[in-house]
């Protein structure tokens, strides 16, 4: 579940209803921001000042290039993709975006989701490797160029409060801010919800004891073979255990834990 809010009235009574609902499990809460762009006042943008290597293109993300499924990234693009539409055939019937292809690789990309009448939200992703090179500043005006073509209206942006390269990026294409708000987000299932609150205290907060006693808590009901453990997603996969203990054998490590770091790193390598 997750839940979105803008003013302090509104965080008080979600706070009682996320007690309400979830009770004294852990609630991951984040901070974002949202953008807007009018495209009534932007101009076609070609960026001719950022320099692309001979082996990259820009590409349209279509049908075609849904095919090439042995791209590094692909599976990036089809899970974006997946996430914001019903469907793929729904996304090329009614959603864009376009990429930077190198050699066998797709090093950048942006997304429209959220498409209605004459306006649209998107999102972009940079391989690692690429970032700080100004690629993903190519992308997003070659999607605002599309957006400004088929004569919509406005585009939305949505960010994380923390990730400073998103929004300084949206600031630089032309991008308005327009609001602040905080989501709360929680699994039902209370296992998952334990592991899922163990990863975002792990990697986003930085409480890495947090985040260890959470991963505990849920090893603690898969000992006591509790439901939620038999009905858990998560842990229906493989690797996915072996990463929950080497998550689990990093947090501890990180707070100073080391015997129970390497208990943890036994079981993730068992």
């Amino acid at each position: 579940m997750r839940s979105f809010l803008n003013n302090s009235n509104n965080i008080n009574k979600c706070e009682e209803m996320n007690w309400a609902l979830f009770k004294k499990n852990p609630v991951m809460v984040n901070k974002y921001r949202y953008y807007s762009l009018d495209l009534s006042e932007y101009e076609f943008k070609k960026w001719a000042d950022i320099p692309l290597d001979s082996d990259i293109s820009i590409e349209f993300i279509d049908s075609n290039f849904l095919k090439r499924t042995n791209h590094d990234n692909y599976d990036e693009i089809i899970g974006m993709i997946n996430e914001k539409w019903i469907s793929g055939e729904v996304f090329l019937k009614e959603g864009f975006g376009f990429c930077l292809v190198k050699d066998n690789s797709i090093i950048s990309w942006c997304i429209s989701d959220y498409n209605i009448d004459n306006q649209c939200e998107i999102g972009v992703e940079t391989d690692d490797e690429y970032r700080g090179r100004g690629y993903a500043t190519i992308v997003v005006s070659e999607v605002l160029n599309y957006c400004k073509e088929r004569g919509l209206r406005k585009v939305g942006w949505h960010c994380m409060d923390s990730n400073v390269g998103s929004y300084k990026l949206e600031e630089k294409v032309g991008f308005k801010r327009m609001d602040d708000y905080i989501t709360y987000q929680a699994w039902f299932n209370i296992f998952d919800n334990f592991l899922v609150n163990g990863d975002y205290c792990l990697t986003e907060t930085e409480d890495y004891k947090k985040a260890a006693e959470y991963y505990e808590k849920a090893f603690d009901m898969k000992l006591n073979n509790s439901s939620d453990y038999l009905d858990s997603v998560i842990f229906s996969e493989k690797d996915n255990i072996k990463w929950c203990y080497y998550n689990t054998a990093c947090a501890w490590a990180l707070s100073g834990e080391c015997e129970r770091a390497f208990s943890n790193l036994q079981k993730a390598y068992g």
